[in-house]
């Protein structure tokens, strides 16, 4: 656990997890994890647990997530790209498997086109190959929401759209607590630029990572966010394959831990 600091003197948060094999100290096969928008490293703890015996996991936030900077106005995907190859580079790590959800994602899948010798498998969570018209609106609404209301008004409208029914009705009792949690891991202007940024992006169908790079989408069948035909082409055009998990939404490592830990080692192990 530590800061990596960029060239531009951005402190970028990481954790490493997992670092030695268990026979022999041998070096474990590198995981990072990419986190989605208003996530941070602490999101990926189940998947930490379930991977770190067999993996080296990498977690960390992004620039203007979490406990990193927001040093910079520019908040480009190719900046989010460039900190990764850096951090990668810090830290001795030639390839590794990248996993992302929603905003990681597509930063993994943009990193695995520029440098496909530096990715051994992919797995995007929670994206599609293009933004739908909803997804554009929901992403000006919040972005509307936090400039006016700020951090909690705008995670109380957050929640019930990257969640599905049954997380929120299991969790309906300690929803204020989810909320808190979400305002206390975020900073109003950090989250604001991140989001004013993602509206610039390209379409994800713009990128297509080399071939023989194994490829898993991921997608919620509640998902509000990406269209299951959006993930299915996103997965075709890839030559990747394509997995739908039942009764969640966009937030598929949170609402589905067990379920989507299992899915991705299994990938990753094969």
């Amino acid at each position: 656990m530590g800061y990596f600091t960029t060239r531009d003197k951005c402190r970028l948060f990481y954790d490493i997890q997992g670092t030695h094999g268990i026979e022999g100290g041998t070096d474990l096969p590198t995981v990072v994890f990419l986190n989605g928008t208003a996530q941070t490293a602490v999101n990926w703890h189940p998947q930490v647990r379930a991977l770190k015996d067999r993996f080296r996991v990498i977690t960390y936030d992004a620039r203007a997530q979490g406990r990193s900077e927001l040093a910079s106005a520019d908040l480009s995907w190719q900046r989010h790209v460039n900190d990764l190859k850096a951090l990668l580079a810090d830290r001795s790590v030639s390839r590794a498997a990248l996993v992302g959800m929603s905003h990681g994602a597509f930063i993994a899948l943009a990193f695995a086109q520029q440098f496909p010798q530096q990715v051994d498998h992919l797995v995007l969570g929670g994206l599609g190959d293009a933004p739908s018209r909803r997804s554009r609106l929901y992403l000006r609404s919040w972005a509307e929401i936090l400039a006016a209301g700020g951090l909690e008004m705008m995670a109380r409208s957050f929640i019930p759209t990257v969640f599905g029914e049954a997380f929120l009705r299991k969790n309906q009792k300690i929803m204020d607590k989810i909320v808190a949690a979400l305002v206390r891991r975020n900073n109003r202007d950090a989250l604001l630029a991140h989001l004013q940024a993602l509206a610039e992006y390209p379409p994800a169908g713009r990128f297509t990572p080399a071939e023989g790079i194994p490829l898993l989408v991921v997608s919620g069948a509640e998902d509000l966010l990406v269209l299951p035909e959006s993930a299915r082409r996103l997965a075709a055009r890839c030559g990747g394959e394509l997995a739908r998990i039942t009764g969640v939404g966009h937030s598929l490592p949170s609402e589905a831990p067990d379920r989507f830990s299992a899915r991705i080692a299994g990938f990753l192990s094969a």
